[in-house]
């Protein structure tokens, strides 16, 4: 009798151990959620995830009802018809460009939304410049993402030396845009090394604005749009004129 209350003692007097948790896991982190694929349309025009490439077409004569004039550094005057955007991306581009300003980069757009019949004149024009290369450098008219009023070409303000051309990739501002644009719901449409997938030259000036959801999850496991949700590619003629690295 007596050894156990001495058994009993002993154990009252032992100290409690918690469990620890490995290095480098919060136990409180809650688990990431998975992201909806089918939260957006992928073929409504007007969809913030509607993906638009050299096998999928918009609407003949699709406009957007909600353009409006962003409140950043423009290229153009407001009424200019490329110095618009949808409405739904004109805020996150406005703190895009604050914060691109905070961090030491002045930007400017060059060009937002684009009509049909504008694509048609600037598509021409790489034709008749480029010949069989204007196809990974332009878009035909009715397959452009600029006619959805979600994308945007951007470039250093007030300089005009890599002007939607492949040396703004070199500049500190396509850097910090390849880095922080996900964090504002845009991503770097047309990268680097994906040119057989989205079927364009790496274009680290043009932005697409898909949510910070989506931008995040592309970010992270750099994926295109067309890998991301798995849907036709380009055809297979369509990157015949791109330089092999």
């Amino acid at each position: 009798m007596l050894a156990g209350m001495w058994g009993v003692l002993f154990l009252a007097v032992l100290p409690i151990v918690e469990a620890q948790t490995p290095p480098g896991i919060n136990q409180n982190a809650a688990p990431a959620p998975s992201l909806n694929k089918s939260e957006f349309s992928l073929d409504d025009p007007a969809s913030l995830w509607v993906i638009v490439n050299k096998t999928r077409r918009l609407p003949e004569g699709y406009i957007p009802g909600d353009l409006v004039v962003p409140r950043v550094r423009l290229q153009l005057s407001p009424k200019a018809e490329r110095m618009h955007v949808r409405q739904v991306a004109a805020g996150p581009l406005q703190d895009l460009f604050e914060a691109a300003h905070d961090a030491g980069f002045d930007l400017e757009l060059l060009s937002g939304y684009r009509s049909e019949a504008y694509q048609k004149k600037i598509y021409d024009k790489y034709v008749k410049k480029l010949k069989s290369r204007a196809e990974i450098a332009s878009a035909r008219p009715g397959y452009s993402e600029h006619q959805t009023g979600l994308a945007v070409d951007l470039d250093r303000d007030r300089d005009l030396r890599c002007l939607a051309m492949p040396c703004f990739a070199a500049m500190p501002e396509a850097k910090w845009l390849a880095d922080h644009a996900h964090e504002f719901g845009f991503i770097v449409r047309y990268e680097k090394n994906k040119e057989a997938i989205t079927g364009y030259e790496y274009e680290p000036w043009h932005l697409r604005y898909v949510g910070k959801d989506l931008a995040a999850e592309l970010f992270l496991t750099h994926q295109t749009m067309e890998e991301f949700f798995d849907v036709a590619a380009t055809p297979a003629n369509s990157t015949a004129a791109i330089p092999k690295k």
